[in-house]
């Protein structure tokens, strides 16, 4: 397979760095962002059938669905355990009509849309289709690549598929540029933009060729900090560089390999699969039911275009479908073969570079949270105007969905990781009990 995308370049003046909100680094400033770690106390051992059949305390997770809701704002918290039994917990309000959470709403989820291009990926390494191990000059422009790169550092003839679905190339992100009021002040945030993958990837091989267009708080750039390391090997990264730019390059071959669009290959061989009825697509009109907002750095309402988040972060999905497709990917059923489960699971974790070390290690388009003798899998994300988060716990048996009706929250893995607090502590009362 020998396909090219080539670029010329042009000035985009839409509103084209708002995906910032959808990364789950470098995106938003967070002052609410603490970095600090919920332990979950270690207590006597306990079966793996006495975790999965206790169930949380329902005042205290109401307490931590009223934390994640914020003040006038709306906010949903699902568990559901290996017994296909749910809990739920909603708060606050989904419009600025007042209208309260339901919990049967649809919500964007941003990034957590990574999860779903990261299966893809793998799936089709399964039908002999794509390779891991191919090399990204099979389908981008050799030049485009040089200077994604850093045109000085690293050998982009080296750059292979796996190095994006696991960020390691080093190249930036299509979007973190500056401050949040830096960006919104420039481009705006009304959600009617229309743009091509190669759009996006135009912004950042622009700015990396050219930094001086970038706002003088932009964050360094990646081949730069790799450069001052001295580190030109893409698998020797200390760590992972957050590139939504990547994800979109990841759609790009999706579509090259698979023959049909990114968003048909996901209905045929995930979405009607697994039975998902109230998943869908941005691009293709499928709408989020909660107002979004970003308390502090937008008043008012604000809105994402689905074309500029596309493969890293268009779904729209609901609480029940999130689970059903975590749960069920988790279990292997979305792959033919055990091996490619055990690699996804296990092969590639490095540290997120950037952010507080309470934040997960990132593997191949999966994150993954150690707490105590605890492991959460999972994937956290963000749009304009709504943050969100699926994670499943193997130890517990028990699959957690977040959504909440604003950007600027950084704090969704502390509070999934306070729900498995909860389910310890209904774990030990059931204990006394006996």
């Amino acid at each position: 397979m020998n396909v090219q995308y080539s670029f010329s370049f042009k000035v985009l003046t839409a509103p084209v760095f708002l995906l910032a909100w959808l990364a789950l680094v470098g995106c938003f400033n967070q002052s609410n962002l603490s970095g600090q770690e919920i332990s979950i106390p270690k207590t006597e051992s306990r079966s793996t059938e006495s975790l999965k059949s206790s169930r949380p305390n329902p005042d205290r997770v109401s307490k931590l669905a009223r934390l994640l809701a914020g003040e006038n704002r709306g906010a949903l918290i699902y568990v559901r355990f290996a017994d296909g039994t749910e809990w739920n917990s909603m708060a606050g309000s989904r419009s600025a009509e007042g209208a309260p959470v339901t919990g049967d709403e649809h919500f964007e989820i941003g990034s957590v849309t990574k999860l779903f291009t990261a299966i893809a990926i793998l799936q089709l390494t399964e039908t002999g289709l794509l390779d891991l191990d191919a090399s990204l000059t099979n389908f981008f422009d050799r030049e485009l690549l040089n200077v994604l790169v850093g045109r000085d550092r690293g050998k982009f003839n080296e750059l292979k598929v796996r190095h994006l679905l696991s960020h390691t190339t080093g190249m930036g992100d299509y979007i973190n540029i500056g401050s949040d009021a830096e960006v919104v002040a420039l481009y705006g945030a009304d959600g009617s933009q229309k743009y091509k993958p190669a759009d996006l990837i135009e912004i950042t091989r622009s700015y990396t060729e050219d930094p001086s267009v970038l706002p003088e708080s932009h964050p360094p750039l990646p081949y730069k900090t790799l450069k001052e390391l001295g580190i030109e090997n893409y698998d020797a990264m200390p760590g992972a560089y957050y590139s939504n730019t990547g994800y979109i390059m990841l759609g790009m071959i999706i579509e090259k390999v698979s023959g049909t669009s990114y968003e048909d290959y996901l209905i045929e061989h995930i979405f009607e699969p697994l039975g998902l009825q109230d998943t869908g697509f941005g691009t293709r009109d499928a709408k989020s039911d909660f107002t979004g907002y970003s308390t502090g750095v937008v008043d008012g309402p604000i809105a994402m275009s689905p074309s500029f988040a596309w493969s890293a972060g268009e779904i729209v999905s609901s609480k029940r479908d999130l689970a059903t497709f975590f749960s069920a990917a988790f279990a292997g059923k979305l792959f033919q073969n055990k091996t490619t489960l055990k690699f996804w699971k296990s092969e590639g974790f490095r540290p997120l570079m950037g952010i507080p070390k309470a934040f997960p290690d990132y593997g191949y388009g999966l994150m993954r949270k150690s707490i105590g003798e605890y492991e959460l899998y999972g994937h956290d994300g963000q749009s304009f105007g709504a943050t969100a988060l699926v994670a499943h716990c193997p130890k517990v048996g028990v699959t957690i969905v977040l959504a909440r009706n604003d950007s600027q929250h950084g704090q969704m893995w502390n509070i999934a990781t306070s729900v498995l607090v909860e389910i310890k502590k209904s774990v030990e009362a059931d204990a006394s009990k006996n």
